[in-house]
C-alpha cells in the first residue's frame, strides 16, 4: 500500500502541484481516516497536549520531506532509503525508551550505509547531471529521521492516552498544523492542475490506510524495531513494483536500463538484510 501510493504521489508530482500541496491535502485525509481508531477507547489528558501536537510536527516533517524525495527523485531510490528509519528506531530506542543496542545493530547499520550508495549508482546508462539522486537520499533520510523519532514517541506516550484517543488527537492536530502551510502556496489551492487532484487523492487515502494499520499497530505492540523490520521491506517493493507496473503510472524509472535496475535490487536487498538482521 505504502508503495502504490508513492508511486501515485509521484505521479501527481508530474503535474506540479508542490510538494506543500500535497502534503496539506495528504495531512487532511490522514486526519479524517484515523479518526476511525475512536472506537477503540482512551482517555484525554488535556494538560499533555503538547504530545500529540509535538509528534503531529515530526509526521508533518518526515511527510514532506518524504514527498520531496518522491518529487525530485525515483520511488525505487526514495523508498529503500527511507527503510533506514528501523536502525535508527533501533538507536533511539536506549535513550527513550530504556532498551539495548546490540553489535548486530552496527553491522546492519553499515549494510544499510552500503545499500545507499549501491542505490546512488547509475550503472552509467543514468548521469545525475544536478545532483537529484544525491537530493532524493538526503530528503529521504531526513524524512526517515523524523519518522524514527514519531515511532519512537508513539511508543513511549500513546499507552497512557490509550490507542482510540492518542492517535485520533494526533493526526488532527496534524492536519490543523497543516492549515499553517497555506500561506505558502505561490498559488490558491483551487488551482491546483485538475489532472493532478485524482493521483493527489488516490495517494492520500492509500497513504492514510497504510499509516493506520502500521501506526496503529505500533502504538498497540510497543515493538517498534519488529513492527519496522516488516515495514522496511518496502523497499524491495518499491523497485519490483515500479519495475512491473511504473508504465501504467507513466513513470520513468523502468526506462533507466538494466544495470540500473541492477544496482538498486542489490542496494535493496543490502537494506532488507540490514532489517533482518536486527530481527535475528
Amino acid at each position: 500500500m505504502y508503495v502504490l501510493a508513492a508511486m501515485c504521489i509521484k505521479r501527481a508530482g508530474e503535474f506540479k502541484p508542490g510538494a506543500v500541496r500535497v502534503t496539506l491535502v495528504c495531512n487532511v485525509i490522514c486526519g479524517i481516516v484515523f479518526q476511525v481508531l475512536l472506537v477503540f477507547g482512551g482517555t484525554f489528558h488535556a494538560e499533555l497536549w503538547w504530545q500529540p501536537m509535538l509528534i503531529a510536527a515530526l509526521f508533518i516533517m518526515g511527510q514532506g520531506l518524504t514527498f520531496l524525495s518522491l518529487q525530485v527523485g525515483d520511488v525505487s531510490i526514495a523508498t529503500p532509503v527511507l527503510s533506514l528509519k528501523v536502525v535508527m528506531v533501533a538507536f533511539l530506542s536506549p535513550f527513550l525508551l530504556g532498551q539495548d543496542v546490540p553489535l548486530k545493530l552496527w553491522v546492519a547499520s553499515a549494510l544499510c550505509v552500503v545499500g545507499v550508495t549501491l542505490l546512488s549508482r547509475s550503472g552509467g546508462s543514468q548521469r545525475d547531471v544536478n545532483g537529484s539522486i544525491g537530493i532524493t537520499i538526503l530528503y529521504a533520510a531526513g524524512g526517515a529521521a523524523f519518522y524514527a523519532l514519531f515511532d519512537v514517541l508513539v511508543m513511549k506516550w500513546s499507552p497512557l492516552w490509550g490507542l482510540g484517543c492518542f492517535l485520533p488527537a494526533m493526526l488532527a492536530c496534524t492536519a490543523a498544523l497543516s492549515l499553517l502551510i497555506f500561506p505558502f502556496f505561490k498559488t490558491p489551492l483551487r488551482e491546483t492542475p485538475r489532472a493532478a487532484w485524482p493521483w493527489m487523492v488516490g495517494g492520500g487515502l492509500l497513504f492514510a490506510m497504510q499509516s493506520v494499520l502500521f501506526v496503529g499497530t505500533l502504538a498497540a505492540s510497543g515493538k517498534g524495531t519488529q513492527v519496522n523490520i516488516v515495514y522496511g521491506t518496502r523497499g524491495m517493493w518499491s523497485v519490483v513494483l515500479v519495475w512491473i507496473a511504473g508504465r501504467f503510472f507513466s513513470s520513468v524509472e523502468q526506462m533507466g536500463g538494466p544495470r540500473v535496475v541492477l544496482w538498486r535490487l542489490m542496494g535493496a536487498a543490502c537494506m532488507a538484510a540490514a532489517v533482518v538482521m536486527i530481527f535475528v
